[in-house]
């Protein structure tokens, strides 16, 4: 097998393998769970290693393609045209392979590192850069990271524009930007995204401290009682003694006495 159509397996591997094939068992079980707006956030999307590696593979895998299917001598106008339909509908397939997932049910996810690998390479560092900075940007602003799918095709358009690099892969990128939330729309869903599970609370194996109870070596309660018919007054005191082993024993004792 020679070494380019090792690149081109390689970069449809990168593009067409889903994110959640990669993702432990935890991950995809959340991918299941219903999707709220409450959890749309992208500092838990940032902690979660796999969105990472699909920015890596989404720009490596456009790379490659790139690399191997563009790059056609002279004179062969009509192989350099199938090679970029080839190398466009690869694109469009692998943003089609990352958003859509079924297991169970149907659901729509937000590629937000793979867009923006892919963006990268696509629409060059400098347009793609720019317009996935600011697209960012504006979603955390809103609070709501799902718009960053609105923002990113126009920025990618705006940006292109003005570095004068409008053209077909351009246009493809800014369709390719803007496909979540157009399918999202579709299927009557929310977007969600992949993120790292949630940690059970680990529970304290620690021993709870036997509560000592506090000495009290006398309470000194003093109370009238009934007045004898004698005309003597009587009081008296309970007097409570902690033991050696946290029980306590009370005593009661009875004065009288006359009035004086």
């Amino acid at each position: 097998m020679n070494t380019s159509l090792l690149s081109i397996v390689l970069g449809l591997l990168c593009l067409w393998v889903p994110a959640p094939l990669l993702s432990p068992s935890g991950i995809r079980g959340r991918i299941r769970g219903p999707v709220t707006r409450r959890r749309d956030g992208f500092f838990s999307l940032a902690r979660c290693k796999i969105n990472w590696l699909d920015g890596v593979r989404g720009a490596l895998g456009a790379w490659l393609l790139q690399r191997e299917l563009l790059t056609v001598p002279a004179g062969q106008e009509e192989m350099a045209r199938l090679c970029l339909w080839a190398y466009l509908g690869a694109l469009l397939i692998g943003a089609v392979a990352q958003t859509v997932w079924y297991d169970r049910s149907l659901r729509i996810l937000g590629p937000v590192f793979y867009l923006a690998g892919v963006s990268l390479v696509v629409s060059g560092p400098m347009a793609g850069g720019f317009a996935v900075a600011l697209a960012l940007t504006c979603a955390l602003m809103f609070r709501r990271l799902s718009s960053n799918f609105l923002f990113l095709p126009l920025f990618l358009a705006a940006f292109a524009a003005a570095f004068h690099e409008l053209g077909l892969q351009a246009a493809v990128n800014v369709a390719v930007a803007g496909l979540p939330p157009f399918l999202a729309f579709a299927a009557g869903t929310r977007i969600a995204f992949v993120r790292r599970p949630r940690r059970a609370p680990a529970h304290s194996t620690a021993e709870v401290p036997a509560v000592v109870p506090v000495p009290v070596d006398r309470l000194d309660v003093r109370f009238p009682v009934a007045r004898p018919a004698d005309g003597s007054c009587a009081s008296a005191k309970i007097f409570t003694v902690a033991s050696d082993y946290g029980e306590t024993v009370s005593t009661l004792s009875m004065r009288t006495g006359t009035e004086g």
